[in-house]
């Protein structure tokens, strides 16, 4: 802009000095003037275009500016969002921290669980190897008797071999075929009586199996529990559960927390007749029975239940006409085998009066079954005389193992129960608690 108005200057005056120039050789002057007219007007064009670049130069930089300012714009945002994504960062850090803090506590109390654990496992691998030894044995006898039975499957082909040819020559020796047959008769009936002892250890193995089945199932149970050594811990329950007792381990017992509260372990129970209770030595000491029936717990888990730790009992009766009593000792504790698991201890008393106090004078006496006369009659054995066993005096005014009566008019081998009336017992559940939990409640 400013170029032109200058050359429009020069115009002018160059027309003024044509005016007053007439005398000079006005035409070289506008030869000259002509060229310097061009030489002004390329000037001009190239000032022209160096001036569009600075303009196109000026709005690019204009241009680089915006774009500087919105890279600004989104660089300060970038940097709030990067700044809220660490402080998120941070307290997820934090809260890892504590989680990791929890999960090491909670690993260290795992760590002394399996100890525990362990130890039971090795327990019960022992009790399942001598199992495992046992069904080894039966095993045995199964395949003697096998070895047996294909001796017998030749001595019946020789048989049937005789008495083919006896067939062959018939018309002369009729009687040695009737030998044969009598020969054969008596080996069938051998084979049946082998069959039936076959089907007998089979029927074994079948059982030796079941109870395989069954301990595999204790050690998942056990691998779950096995820290519970009463059933106090499984509160109003009435069910089965495993319990670990310091001497004998784990083992499956019948919890009943609903009638009388908390922590009862059943011990023995009568309902129907369906278990007999006329058992030897071997088998008190083990137990016997289904929990879910009729059982009796065992001598040698009880005595190691008791010395664990005081015991309530409590013992429950209903008679064939409908009443029902029950008798409650403070203090019951059962001695070692060595002691031939003698009632070292009933402690105090509590019941109707009217049914008394009829055990406390057993106090002492030893464990008798009918193959271990352990009472202090010396003239018979209790336990056969009353088809029983229990901590028999001179017999007893209780019988709570006895045979189980049919009607209220059993003889004097039922179970019963003679206080001032002499009752014959329909039911019986005796069971056993830690006194503590009672001593809680006064």
């Amino acid at each position: 802009m400013i170029v032109e108005s200058h050359f429009a200057l020069f115009v002018i005056i160059l027309l003024l000095g044509k005016t007053y120039c007439n005398d000079v050789n006005y035409d070289k002057i506008l030869i000259a003037s002509q060229l310097k007219l061009d030489n002004l007007k390329e000037i001009i064009s190239r000032l022209n275009e160096t001036e569009t670049l600075k303009v196109k130069e000026l709005n690019q930089c204009i241009a680089d500016a915006k774009s500087l300012e919105l890279n600004k714009t989104n660089l300060e945002s970038g940097l709030t969002n990067i700044t809220e994504i660490l402080k998120k960062e941070s307290k997820r850090v934090y809260d890892n921290n504590r989680t990791l803090n929890e999960t090491e506590n909670n690993l260290a109390l795992s760590e002394k669980a399996i100890v525990i654990l362990e130890r039971d496992l090795k327990s019960n691998k022992t009790a399942l190897n001598y199992k495992i030894n046992e069904l080894n044995g039966n095993i045995q006898m199964v395949n003697d008797m096998n070895n047996k039975i294909g001796k017998l499957n030749s001595t019946i082909k020789e048989l049937n071999e005789k008495v083919r040819q006896t067939e062959n020559n018939l018309t002369t020796v009729d009687i040695d075929l009737k030998k044969c047959e009598a020969d054969i008769a008596r080996a069938n009936k051998t084979i049946d009586e082998k069959n039936n002892e076959i089907t007998e250890l089979i029927n074994q193995i079948n059982s030796y199996e079941n109870t395989i089945l069954e301990l595999n199932n204790n050690f998942t149970s056990y691998a779950d529990c096995c820290i519970a050594t009463s059933c106090e811990m499984f509160g109003s329950s009435t069910d089965v559960h495993i319990i670990n007792v310091s001497g004998v381990g784990a083992f499956e017992v019948l919890c009943n927390g609903k009638e009388h509260g908390p922590g009862w372990t059943v011990i023995q129970r009568r309902i129907n007749g369906n278990v007999d209770f006329y058992r030897n030595w071997t088998e008190y000491r083990n137990g016997f029975g289904v929990l879910q029936n009729e059982f009796f717990i065992g001598l040698e888990k009880l005595h190691h239940m008791t010395v664990a730790e005081r015991q309530d009992i409590y013992i429950e009766c209903e008679d064939f006409n409908g009443y029902s009593f029950s008798a409650k000792y403070d203090n019951f504790t059962v001695g070692s085998e060595t002691e031939l698991y003698s009632l070292n201890s009933l402690g105090t008393w509590s019941g109707n009066e009217d049914d008394q106090d009829l055990l406390s004078e057993h106090v002492g006496e030893k464990f008798s079954t009918y193959d271990r006369d352990n009472d202090s009659d010396v003239d018979d054995n209790c336990a056969e005389t009353l088809h029983g066993a229990w901590w028999y005096i001179d017999c007893a005014l209780a019988n709570l193992n006895g045979r189980y009566p049919k009607n209220a008019h059993e003889s004097k081998e039922g179970i019963f129960w003679y206080g001032k009336t002499e009752r014959y017992l329909k039911s019986v559940q005796i069971m056993i608690r830690p006194n503590r939990l009672s001593a809680s409640k006064t």
